[in-house]
């Protein structure tokens, strides 16, 4: 009886060390994780105080190594290199929707195209505004497109931007509702944009992000 008492205290102090040897394991997995969440983030905010800033402050993203992540980081690096100071959310009215991706981006080119004429002149297309559009659909409005727009303002001041937008719709008889303007404060809108972005292998092949030239054909 002594010695089968013996041998249950034995196993007990064995799986009681396994246990305590797996738990420090564990612990040094995390605080390697964090070590190097630590070092990444240094890295970020080192490229950003010396004006690298393609990955953005906030959050590492898409760290992965799978096409998908890097194509998703090349389209974030591009994006975040314009500087962009504006966002723009743009739904049509519900006689305008539609889940035809060709006919939204239609839509679209009309607005923009009388936007850029009524904040540049005639002349637009020779100093157009760049920028990105990103074609989203939603149960919200139907699972009808609508489209969010970065771009980098220049020389124009928000008033500027406002007025323009506001007199393009005006001429298109369309309600003001029809876009909501804010300026860009954080690199949030840059991943918010790409959420829901189908990205391809081919990273000039997804359809549901554009760029205002190939929007334009200029």
């Amino acid at each position: 009886m002594k010695k089968l008492t013996q041998q249950l205290l034995q196993y007990i102090r064995h799986n009681q060390q396994q246990q305590m040897h797996h738990r420090r394991q564990l612990v040094r997995q995390c605080q390697s994780k964090s070590h190097v969440r630590e070092q990444q983030q240094k890295l970020i905010i080192s490229d950003v105080m010396s004006g690298n800033d393609s990955l953005g402050p906030e959050k590492v993203y898409h760290q992965g190594n799978s096409k998908y992540d890097v194509l998703r980081r090349n389209w974030y690096g591009m994006i975040a290199a314009s500087k962009r100071t504006h966002f723009l959310t743009v739904q049509f009215p519900k006689n305008m929707r539609s889940p035809s991706l060709k006919v939204s981006k239609d839509n679209l080119r009309r607005l923009m195209a009388r936007f850029e004429q009524c904040l540049i002149g005639s002349r637009w297309t020779k100093s157009h505004l760049p920028f990105y559009a990103f074609a989203e659909i939603g149960p919200e409005d139907g699972y009808n497109y609508h489209f969010h727009i970065l771009f980098n303002a220049g020389s124009y001041n928000t008033e500027q931007i406002q007025n323009a937008l506001d007199n393009a719709c005006l001429q298109l008889s369309l309600s003001f509702e029809t876009f909501y303007l804010e300026n860009v404060e954080t690199y949030e809108t840059i991943y918010y944009c790409l959420k829901d972005a189908k990205i391809t292998n081919c990273i000039d092949g997804c359809d549901t992000i554009m760029f205002s030239s190939d929007l334009f054909n200029i």
